[in-house]
């Protein structure tokens, strides 16, 4: 500082005025959560070590309890001396900044713990929020202003959230302490990078009922449609979501000519609602008789329209590399195709979410057009195609009963479950009988369907590989080709482990094998990973994929692959027991 309140050149920019500038430079959608990871990562708390601990794990809690009540007592104790004068305030900032540790942050302040009038606790809060460079300056700022709010604090508040971690929670339950918060968890929600929206999303579901209520009534069209679509993208299926007739009806006024534009934001959100109306959970909602179908026909209409086709290839034109541009182009491109009707019985649809989302492709089994597992799997969503249609035998049903994932959490099924169908098939028939593992006393239910229009709906589906992009085509066909011809791998001693892309890289292929044999007890084993460049593009070039996995093939011919690949498992003791250096 250079005088008392002036930035030297030399000093680091506070976090709030490098959020302003990027609210300047992007005023719609989404924030670049490039940007927001370097803003992190500029911030970042420096864990400062500890001794070993000792005692027993209730007496080394004990310890970690005290620890943190004297922190929190010096912390309050220094808001409460701290002189409310520009030099007071600059040397309360360089103490928080220098000294406050991660662990004393984590509980709100009281106003009952200060004694000062409420302007001097905001002119501390005002203060670390302008000049504030560290997550703890922030937090304080943040729960101080919130005892002492005034008009206009939500906004001062609400353009932290975006930047997620603990400032993130920090901010949400701010904003709920000084009430009303549904408008500025709303913007919050929509200046946040899709994948990281779940905890201000289900804040905003939390709201009082009348206030939630008035929040839907209140927004426009567009950012109505957007948290609607945003409850049925959470991992766990909110509480009344399904037949609730107001989401509903903001969709129905969604879909209307004219109520949503042509952005591209706006044309990304009309694109996931398409493909949620007709098989994912918005299917469910409060929908009188026929007018599923004539929402879902009015989201086309306008995903097909000439206006949003130009304004999809003006941004691509601008910034070609943008993924989710890519993906929205791609939908365009669907929405122009006319879908298959859905049969009775049993239909299956592939949805690929934008790569913002970070989501993987999920495959909708709609019961007579009614999607089974968003209807009965509260915990989760559709699992993967590959899951569902190519592992194994994938739905295929023989006499003989099988046990098939067809719904997954998010987390590994051995800690939280899955949804999983018992398929088996007699009299002409297909039976499965359903059920969520991870409940105590799961609840089942049983589902019957012809065997000819299920075994020919299966095939069609299990061929279908449409919604693949370029470099997930290029790992099916590596994987397949390695499969047909496995001494490509063994001649090298190794085994093929897996190959993918994965949703929020969609311009690059992986694979990864093992050496010498897949992990076991009975020896040291490593593994090595790979990648390929596929440049994504909204239609596949089949043989401009089919050159890529040519020239992996021929690399494998004649090259040693651990030559070229990056050791990325097993253990130091394994690496070096089989002559590999282990990466730093």
């Amino acid at each position: 500082m250079t005088a008392t309140g002036e930035r030297n050149a030399l000093d680091p920019e506070p976090i709030q005025s490098r959020l302003r500038a990027l609210l300047e430079h992007h005023s719609d959608g989404p924030l670049p959560d490039a940007a927001l990871r370097e803003i992190r990562a500029s911030i970042a708390i420096k864990y400062r070590s500890r001794p070993p601990s000792t005692g027993t794990l209730k007496e080394r809690a004990r310890q970690r309890e005290a620890e943190y009540a004297a922190a929190r007592a010096e912390l309050i104790e220094s808001i409460r001396t701290t002189d409310a004068t520009p030099d007071g305030l600059r040397d309360f900032g360089k103490h928080v900044r220098n000294s406050v540790g991660p662990a004393t942050l984590a509980s709100d302040m009281e106003a009952a713990e200060f004694t000062m009038a409420p302007g001097t606790i905001r002119a501390i809060a005002e203060h670390l929020l302008d000049t504030g460079t560290s997550i703890a300056e922030i937090c304080i700022g943040v729960n101080l202003l919130s005892l002492a709010p005034r008009d206009g604090d939500g906004e001062r508040i609400r353009i932290f959230i975006p930047l997620g971690r603990r400032i993130e929670g920090t901010a949400i339950k701010a904003l709920e302490r000084i009430g009303r918060s549904g408008p500025h968890l709303a913007w919050a929600a929509e200046r946040t990078p899709v994948y990281r929206r779940w905890h201000t999303v289900r804040a905003i579901r939390d709201l009082p009922e009348q206030e939630f209520s008035e929040l839907l009534y209140a927004l426009p069209v567009k950012q109505s449609a957007d948290l609607v679509q945003m409850f049925s993208a959470l991992d766990r299926r909110p509480e009344g979501f399904q037949g609730d007739q107001r989401f509903a009806r903001i969709l129905r006024d969604a879909a209307r000519p004219g109520a949503l534009g042509v952005e591209p934001e706006t044309l990304a959100l009309a694109a996931q609602l398409w493909d949620e109306v007709r098989y994912g959970r918005c299917a469910l909602l409060g929908f009188a008789p026929g007018e599923r179908e004539m929402t879902a026909a009015g989201i086309q209409a306008l995903l097909v329209s000439p206006e949003a086709s130009a304004s999809v290839d003006a941004a691509l034109a601008a910034t070609p590399d943008d993924p989710d541009l890519v993906w929205l182009r791609t939908q365009l491109n669907r929405a122009g195709h006319s879908d298959l009707p859905l049969p009775r019985g049993l239909a299956v649809r592939v949805s690929v979410p934008r790569p913002s989302a970070a989501a993987q492709p999920r495959t909708h089994l709609l019961l007579d057009g009614v999607p089974l597992v968003e209807a009965h799997f509260q915990r989760g969503h559709s699992d993967r195609p590959e899951t569902v249609l190519h592992d194994g035998l994938g739905l295929t049903a023989l006499a003989e009963p099988r046990d098939v994932k067809i719904g997954d959490t998010g987390c590994v099924e051995e800690c939280c479950g899955a949804f999983r169908a018992v398929i088996s098939r007699h009299d002409g028939l297909v039976e499965w009988e359903v059920r969520d593992t991870g409940l105590k006393d799961p609840l089942t239910a049983r589902f019957a369907f012809d065997a000819d229009q299920y075994d020919a709906e299966v095939a069609r589906a299990a061929a279908d590989f449409d919604w693949e992009w370029p470099a997930k085509r290029a790992a099916r066909l590596l994987r397949e080709r390695i499969g047909a011809e496995p001494e490509l791998m063994s001649r090298w001693e190794c085994e093929l482990a897996w190959t993918g892309s994965w949703s929020p890289d969609r311009s690059e292929m992986q694979y990864s094998f093992y050496y010498p044999k897949r992990p076991s007890e009975d020896g040291p084993w490593v593994q090595f990973s790979a990648s390929c460049a596929v440049p994504y593009v909204p239609e596949v070039d089949d043989a401009a994929v089919t050159g890529v996995v040519d020239r992996i093939i021929a690399d494998l011919k004649a090259t040693d692959p651990k030559s070229t690949a990056r050791l990325s498992g097993g253990s130091k003791e394994y690496a070096e027991a089989l002559g590999f250096p282990w990466p730093p």
